[in-house]
């Protein structure tokens, strides 16, 4: 059983994935499609302060040298090849090792490939996979790794609308899957920023409610007014 001291610091574990209509997710080692919007999307929800995305060895292998580590945010590739270094990441033998080491430093922890990570984080002990962030792609592109069948029964889950990419000339659309919990400090339905949902959904995951007064982190708040028990503050959560 999890204490509640060690729930407040728990990071919240995000999947994140693009997908075609047969679930693929990639083909020949390559994402089989160009999807500047998806990429945006990608940079935007994992790069940051306490952020890291972890991934298999094949993974980083298929990411422009350019482009590696990707900036603003902790990188850590999981292998159990002993000669290989990944210059500018971490390096962990399996997922539960990845995880021990960020879980006291970091946040969010995004898995982002490949299907064999996926099946990983789909079978942790606990249900510690606490959202699925898609990207439906329109089409098939006769992938030959694929993403995992996950049952979404028991989550709760926003999608968007369906947009037509002016680049790519794709249609696609973002799915995000969370699991609900007992005890529900903040709605993380209705905002529009995907960003911020993250934030809401770590306060319920921690079941920690930093706007209630007596519960906020005054420590490292930049106080601009007192009122009573109350504190003004810039607002951290969006």
């Amino acid at each position: 059983m999890i204490g509640k001291e060690e729930t407040m610091h728990q990071p919240l574990i995000a999947l994140i994935a693009a997908i075609d209509q047969d679930r693929g997710i990639g083909k020949d080692g390559m994402i089989p499609w160009h999807l500047p919007e998806d990429l945006k999307r990608f940079k935007e929800i994992t790069s940051g302060p306490r952020k890291a995305v972890i991934m298999g060895r094949k993974t980083w292998e298929s990411i422009s040298p350019r482009s590696l580590p990707l900036p603003d945010r902790t990188n850590v590739v999981v292998s159990t090849t002993a000669d290989f270094d990944p210059v500018g990441a971490l390096k962990a033998s399996c997922l539960d090792d990845a995880l021990t080491q960020l879980k006291d430093s970091h946040d969010y922890l995004f898995i982002v490939g490949g299907e064999r990570l996926y099946r990983e984080v789909l079978h942790l002990k606990n249900n510690l996979l606490d959202v699925v962030l898609l990207t439906d792609v329109e089409g098939t592109y006769g992938c030959d790794v694929f993403l995992p069948n996950i049952d979404m029964s028991q989550w709760e889950s926003r999608e968007s609308e369906v947009f037509l990419s002016t680049d790519a000339n794709l249609t696609y659309r973002f799915r995000t899957y969370w699991r609900s919990h007992e005890q529900q400090f903040v709605d993380p339905y209705n905002t529009v920023s995907e960003i911020y949902r993250l934030r809401l959904i770590l306060i319920n995951k921690r079941q920690f409610c930093p706007f209630c007064p007596g519960q906020e982190d005054r420590e490292n708040l930049d106080v601009i007014a007192r009122e009573g028990t109350w504190v003004i503050a810039p607002n951290q959560y969006s």
